[in-house]
């Protein structure tokens, strides 16, 4: 089977469906939409395409900021001339925060312009956010949080100028590849991929590619 692969929210193949907790219903899409021709991959029996998608922030804001329960529904659209299949919904409660770090982290995380930052992942150069940016990622360093400001840092920089081997290696090659496709588009396959040490990790080299992903290679 041909399908898109085309696994994120900037370029309008994944739909995401968000119901908050007052019951408002609103379509998740990305901070920038990417006017990008289609791409396709073949299937075989057994094979599947993987993503992350950055739900955090989209283009209204934030997504969870306020307390209570959510519901989340995936559609996704495997080629321009059908429509949409969906997933069953899935609850995702959000609470208060439970001591003093977490409050501190949830002070530096919701702030605007530096989720917006994160959601743009390199493409935001002011000043006062990459302060915002540093900060997090030196406060919170083995907080998730934290990895993906230095994460963001590093694309705002020379990449090699950055070292983020502790927090691929404490994140595992699977969870390093979701992050950079929920963040970065996919890359064709003739370039080499974002993380140099993840050329000889397949899977993970495959999802950040768009390509399929073999039953044994999980």
């Amino acid at each position: 089977m041909t399908v898109s692969n085309r696994l994120n929210l900037v370029e309008g193949d994944v739909l995401v469906e968000c119901t908050d907790p007052s019951g408002q219903r609103n379509e998740l899409r990305g901070v920038i939409t990417v006017d990008s021709l289609p791409r396709t991959v073949e299937l075989s029996a057994g094979q599947f395409i993987e993503s992350g998608l950055f739900l955090f922030y989209a283009s209204d804001g934030f997504t969870f900021d306020t307390v209570g329960s959510y519901e989340l529904r995936v559609g996704y659209h495997p080629d321009t001339s059908e429509s949409a299949v969906f997933t069953d919904s899935v609850e995702l409660r959000i609470t208060e925060p439970m001591d003093s770090e977490t409050q501190a982290l949830a002070e530096q995380t919701m702030v605007d312009d530096v989720a917006r930052a994160i959601a743009l992942c390199g493409l935001e150069t002011d000043p006062a956010v990459v302060a915002g940016l540093s900060t997090l990622g030196e406060r919170f360093p083995d907080r998730p949080e934290g990895a993906l400001a230095r994460f963001v840092l590093a694309e705002l920089s020379d990449s090699d100028a950055v070292d983020l081997t502790d927090v691929f290696d404490r994140w595992g090659p699977t969870t390093t590849a979701r992050w950079i496709t929920a963040l970065l588009s996919s890359e064709g396959g003739d370039e080499p991929t974002k993380r140099a040490y993840l050329d000889t990790l397949d899977r993970s080299e495959r999802m950040i590619r768009g390509e399929p992903v073999d039953d044994r290679q999980t």
